[in-house]
């Protein structure tokens, strides 16, 4: 159906279709009226041919057969109408003059008018049956969601609205189920099929139409019921639009439906995309119970999806979201049966300790982890818990369970962090590579270190996008901004390079070019969506948010770059820390956490063992005096 929508049909063949209709509906009146077929003689014939002839030629000089049918109008049946009915009118004229003297050329006048109904019909019918099973058809094709639509308003505005949506961007799932007015004549009737209700039982109705957007169509006599509008939009999480942005909108739709598809991720990146070898990876997993935590996040579940291509033994994805662990085991399952699934808090001790003894994993993945920033800088508690605490009970598991390999998934925030966040895993680095330097286990701990994942969930790529196809504006903290950016496939190959060749000690980075600013990387989005900055989207500074910084960091200044086996991927090599002091410091952590100190002791602890920790843009930064 979608390729007989692209389909235009030549004004010939619509042409021949309806000279067609014109014969079947006078050989249709000729039988009515006849009774019998057979009775049909040559003259009749000689007057049906004459009729076909002159509507022949009142389509052509109408224009009737130029028309594209899925867009068939008012305005098209109008002009059939039209032709017909002049033609008709013509063909009835010139029978009562000249019938008495050529009567095998004329049809009676019955024959003539009941063909004429006849005609216009058929011809109706048929212009209506294609735009209506081309315009469902492709409809119903799309992937996407239905988007419902209410208007606040019944004025003519409204109705071309109701048109435009319904008729003329039918493939882009627009469909309006409701108006609004404040007109009680017409409340309880239907326009167009859609049900009117009045304004004020808004809220109410709401619940019950169920839609995603509300317009404000109206132009006047609406403005006292606007801001309440928006109110119950604003607490229901319904898009409400004002007249005055309709225009932008409906254009920003129509190209984000064309364009998001188009959006290549890699076009945002400004360099190229790095690939690696497999081969080495593959001799390391293959036939390896393989363990990963975070499963269902962006990292975790992409890891997962490379994983078993090079058919390990068993893959067990550990999870504390339910519904995203269930998603992503549904879909490995196609491709790979030997899945086990565990939903697990890795801060839960016990419960480790026992999926580790049951499973004997070969190789940890450990990617689950808290992320988001400014979260984090409100609650230190949890991030300690999940990204510090957590990754300690994976790792010493690890130990206990004789892995060969727990890799550690890391992040750029963690060199000379500014934030809690980006604190707490830098504590877990320290840790794990402390792990790696004692000599009375036979685990490898290595660790790998990215910036930005574009893709991910809740990164600025989604953000950004949910924002343009809003209608803007693009929110940037800092015009001067820059981060690091990689691919989800990118920075999961990182980390099964790393598994494959680290010994022990090391921190994986990429080489990821120079830093993007992230004003550049909104004004690419812009144009990648078709659209044109300060035009159709605009661009506003919010500031810093707490604990964030302007330059991202993959290396810190005591950390020595050594080149590896691929020109894109270097190793950070650590000094060497003295593990008691680590030890001792990572207890003031732990005493902390366990006492459930205030978040200021929790912060002055993590300070402690990261004397780089410098606070920015937060209430935190007071500890640093």
């Amino acid at each position: 159906m979608k390729k007989l929508y692209t389909f235009h049909s030549s004004r010939f063949l619509i042409l021949g279709f309806e000279i067609f209709v014109t014969v079947f509906s006078s050989i249709l009146a000729s039988i009515i009226f006849i009774q019998k077929i057979i009775d049909i003689q040559v003259q009749v014939v000689y007057a049906i041919l004459l009729v076909t002839i002159l509507n022949s030629i009142g389509f052509v000089l109408f224009k009737t057969h130029i028309t594209v049918l899925r867009y068939t109008s008012y305005r098209d049946i109008f002009k059939v109408f039209i032709s017909l009915t002049c033609t008709y009118f013509v063909i009835v004229s010139f029978s009562n003059l000249l019938k008495s003297q050529y009567p095998s050329i004329f049809l009676s006048n019955f024959i003539l008018i009941f063909s004429y109904f006849f005609n216009l019909f058929f011809i109706i019918l048929y212009r209506l049956i294609v735009r209506y099973i081309i315009s469902i058809n492709v409809l119903n094709s799309e992937t996407r969601p239905e988007k419902r639509i209410a208007l606040i308003g019944t004025d003519y505005q409204s109705i071309i609205t109701k048109h435009y949506l319904d008729y003329e961007r039918a493939q882009y799932k627009y469909k309006i189920v409701a108006y609004f007015t404040k007109d009680t004549s017409l409340v309880n009737k239907t326009i167009e099929g859609s049900p009117v209700y009045h304004i004020q039982t808004l809220a109410t109705m709401l619940d019950v139409i169920n839609i995603d957007t509300l317009i404000l169509v109206a132009e006047k006599g609406y403005g006292l019921f606007t801001k309440s509008a928006q109110e119950i939009c604003e607490v229901k999480g319904i898009h409400f639009i004002e007249s005055q942005r309709l225009k932008n909108w409906l254009s920003i739709n129509e190209k984000s439906q064309i364009q998001s598809k188009q959006l290549n991720i890699e076009q945002l990146l400004q360099r190229p995309p790095i690939q690696l070898d497999i081969n080495k990876i593959k001799t390391e997993i293959t036939n390896k119970i393989i363990l990963v935590s975070g499963a269902a996040g962006s990292i975790g579940s992409e890891l997962c999806r490379q994983i078993i291509k090079y058919n390990p033994e068993k893959i067990i994805l550990l999870d504390q979201a339910e519904s995203p662990l269930f998603d992503i085991e549904n879909e490995l399952k196609y491709k790979f049966n030997r899945i086990k699934s565990y939903i697990a808090d890795i801060s839960d001790k016990e419960r480790i300790l026992g999926i580790f003894h049951q499973e004997s994993p070969n190789i940890v993945f450990h990617a689950a982890a808290y992320k988001h920033v400014p979260l984090m800088e409100l609650h230190p508690y949890e991030a300690i818990k999940t990204n510090f605490n957590g990754s300690r009970i994976m790792a010493d598991t690890a130990i206990l369970a004789n892995c060969e390999k727990f890799i550690f998934v890391s992040t750029d925030k963690a060199v000379n962090p500014t934030n809690v966040m980006g604190a707490t895993k830098r504590a877990a680095e320290l840790y794990v590579q402390c792990l790696n330097h004692r000599s009375d286990h036979k685990t490898k701990f290595i660790t790998t270190r990215f910036g930005n994942v574009l893709g991910s969930n809740g990164s600025v790529i989604p953000v950004f996008k949910n924002q343009i196809e809003s209608g803007g504006p693009i929110k940037v903290t800092h015009p001067d901004i820059t981060r690091f950016f990689m691919t989800i496939p990118e920075a999961c190959q990182l980390v099964l390079e790393a598994g494959s060749y680290g010994n022990g000690g090391e921190i994986y980075v990429f080489d990821m070019g120079e830093a993007i600013k992230i004003v550049d990387l909104a004004k690419n989005m812009i144009r990648l969506y078709g659209l044109e900055e300060g035009k159709d989207i605009s661009i506003e500074y919010i500031g810093l948010r707490p604990g964030e910084k302007l330059y991202e960091e993959l290396l810190a200044d005591e950390e020595n770059t050594m080149p590896t086996h691929h020109s894109k991927i270097l190793i950070g090599k650590n000094v060497q820390h003295n593990f008691k002091d680590i030890e001792e410091k990572v207890s003031k952590i732990l005493y902390c956490f366990e006492e459930n100190k205030s978040p200021q002791d929790l912060v002055q602890s993590l300070k402690n063992l990261i004397p780089e920790y410098i606070s920015n843009n937060s209430e935190f930064s007071i500890l640093d005096k």
